[in-house]
């Protein structure tokens, strides 16, 4: 049986088998651009988060992608507080491999759910042998745990609870680049409530999207002082986001020592223009739409595929140019 590799897959590349993929987590070849093992905490959940989407994209696989998803906060978190980096990168492996095994061997969602839930719950339990967190904030760390997943994970209320009847799926809002989302309710859920944690001394919002160099991530607002609540806001930047049909926003609540100590997560799905052609969102169609769409095409980024088939091909590129030469 075959899989793809957790950090290695990019469109056209061989599938590597789950043996090859032990061999490349002890080292060799590839180490040196694996941001896993020499980039920094986030750069690898950034990889990591992107992998997640790359190889389970289709609507069948929510399960697999959100699995997936929390297994990467969860390594962040367990990178942040000076986890040994290799082992860390072996258990991500490991489970990234387990998770394909679960879509290709399961395919009732109710099993593969159940397949999840072991690979993610093994995950967790070698995440916990591995990392030794400061007793002292343990009580801080048990009180920002959620209740009904264990993790130390939350997603903000007002992205999951939208009411927006052109949401595309259910935990994504749907927003036009130039706006700005506000996270109102940032850091209190049902469970939990930031201010009331003392250990917790800071946080920062930070947006992960797709250019056409890759998935990038910045910083976008701070709250140096979460015991007087956390309203942040993300302003979707236009110029940035030209390669970008989603954004993940992630709240990192950080305690003194900047460890982080509980993430809140949301998905923003950009709106296309409602001008044919108008790829950069700018309200016009120009020369710069096929200059941006060329790259994206080239790059196979996901947004160039127009006809939303799954796949970047000439068919995608002649719709372009056709709606671009319509613009209306």
């Amino acid at each position: 049986m075959m899989f793809m590799p957790a950090r290695s897959f990019r469109p056209g590349r061989w599938m590597l088998s789950a043996a090859l993929l032990s061999a490349m987590a002890g080292g060799a070849a590839g180490d040196d651009e694996d941001p896993c093992i020499t980039g920094t905490c986030w750069d690898c959940f950034a990889d990591n988060i992107a992998s997640c989407r790359d190889i389970f994209p289709e609507p069948n696989d929510e399960t697999l992608r959100n699995t997936c998803a929390q297994a990467a906060a969860e390594a962040y978190l367990a990178c942040n507080s000076l986890i040994d980096r290799e082992a860390l990168n072996n258990a991500w492996i490991e489970l990234f491999v387990r998770l394909q095994q679960c879509g290709q061997q399961f395919g009732d969602p109710i099993a593969q759910k159940m397949c999840c839930d072991i690979v993610m719950e093994e995950f967790r339990r070698k995440l916990a042998e591995l990392n030794n967190p400061n007793p002292d904030d343990q009580g801080c760390r048990d009180d920002a745990l959620n209740v009904e997943t264990g993790l130390a994970i939350h997603t903000f209320r007002d992205v999951i609870e939208s009411e927006e009847t052109n949401r595309m799926v259910p935990v994504y809002i749907t927003r036009s680049v130039g706006e700005t989302v506000s996270l109102t309710s940032a850091g209190i859920g049902s469970t939990y409530d930031v201010s009331q944690m003392p250990c917790v001394r800071s946080v920062h919002l930070l947006a992960t999207y797709q250019t056409k160099d890759g998935v990038v991530s910045n910083w976008l607002d701070h709250d140096m002082d979460p015991s007087d609540g956390v309203p942040l806001e993300a302003y979707l930047n236009p110029s940035s986001l030209v390669h970008a049909d989603t954004v993940y926003l992630s709240a990192m609540y950080m305690d003194a020592q900047g460890t982080p100590v509980m993430i809140e997560s949301g998905l923003v799905l950009l709106a296309d223009s409602p001008l044919s052609g108008d790829y950069n969102r700018d309200q016009s169609t120009d020369a710069y739409d096929l200059l941006d769409y060329i790259d994206s095409y080239t790059g196979t980024l996901r947004r160039a595929d127009v006809n939303a088939n799954g796949e970047v091909e000439s068919s995608d590129l002649n719709e372009f140019v056709s709606d671009l030469s319509s613009g209306s």
